[in-house]
């Protein structure tokens, strides 16, 4: 064992070579190195394992019994060999590995987003996607701390350390129970909803994301009547349907968990919302940088800033030369 320990694969691939040529002179030709010095490497092996590998005479080099055994196990060392280079070179340089997704529950079904990872998984068949569903609390930290290795995120503002792709715009809605007071009206105003409560998150929840999400302040300058605390859509919405709150929340969210006992409504004056992918200044995962250069090979990267006119009114995607900001916000 010592000896196959201590047996350099360069050695192996001399003697793999003399035998498919069974002629020193052609064979070192092939390994561009010279004659003696080849044959003094097969020698040395032979030595190492104990057992003569060739017979050599004037004429003719002629692989023994044990040589021929030895030859099918040598080419198969060989073969993992290159494999394991191989496998740590795509790994290295990025072109195998995984890549972890994280995103609110009902955020991973955007058609631009679907669109997205369908072109990755075709470009990079051996690059794996790895789904995590992550709560209110937990963002934007997931992606900051190495949970997940990029986010779809709707954060008003673009927190430090992060690099921000936005890929969709969307506009909100006020979600009411289907009989509360104000369920009767089409539209709403902030006026009718002054004295409605809004449901509170978690302290751990950046500030700027509770604001944006509860219209806190409101254009008047006032603030939200408190509501009972939620973690997770789920739970947003069951207080909704129960406590006689109202709900801002992105149009989807209203068609995904779609109930008989909630109704959405727009309201006058609501920012719509940005969705971006996200991922850490320091991620080092070399496999994400396959990830990123698809984003800014399509049109989910953009720069600048614009008003909403730049939106489309009807699919909402940001278009190619739109960043949209809405008073500061995204």
């Amino acid at each position: 064992m010592a000896i196959i320990r201590g047996m350099e694969l360069r050695t192996l691939r001399y003697f793999v070579v003399v035998a498919e040529e069974l002629h020193f002179g052609r064979a070192a030709q092939r390994l561009r190195m010279s004659q003696p010095a080849l044959s003094h490497a097969v020698k040395g092996l032979e030595r190492g394992l104990g057992v003569a590998l060739l017979t050599r005479d004037s004429r003719r080099v002629e692989l023994t019994e044990a040589g021929r055994e030895v030859l099918v196990k040598a080419r198969a060392v060989l073969t993992a060999a290159e494999e394991v280079d191989r496998a740590a070179r795509e790994y290295r340089d990025g072109l195998r590995g995984r890549i972890r997704v994280g995103f609110l529950c009902n955020d991973a079904g955007y058609p631009e987003f679907a669109e997205l990872l369908r072109r990755f998984r075709l470009a990079e068949p051996k690059i794996a996607l790895e789904f995590q569903r992550f709560d209110y609390h937990d963002q934007p930290a997931f992606v900051l701390d190495g949970r997940a290795d990029i986010g779809l995120l709707c954060m008003p503002t673009p927190p430090e350390g992060l690099h921000v792709v936005p890929v969709t715009v969307e506009d909100r809605v006020a979600m009411l129970a289907v009989d509360h007071p104000l369920a009767h009206k089409d539209i709403l105003t902030f006026d009718d909803l002054a004295e409605v409560p809004v449901p509170t998150y978690r302290a751990e929840v950046p500030q700027v994301w509770q604001d944006f999400w509860r219209v806190d302040p409101r254009p008047d300058g006032r603030s939200p009547v408190p509501g009972p605390r939620v973690d997770n859509p789920e739970t947003l919405l069951a207080q909704v349907a129960q406590s006689g709150c109202v709900a801002f929340v992105a149009e989807h969210v209203s068609r995904h968990y779609e109930r008989p006992d909630l109704v959405s409504r727009p309201v006058v004056g609501l920012l719509p919302r940005t969705l971006a992918l996200c991922w850490a200044r320091g991620n080092t995962n070399p496999a994400l940088s396959a990830f990123t250069d698809l984003l800014h090979q399509n049109d989910f990267h953009h720069s600048g800033a614009a008003d909403s006119s730049t939106v489309d009114s009807s699919a909402k995607k940001v278009r190619p030369q739109a960043l949209t900001s809405h008073n500061g916000q995204w």
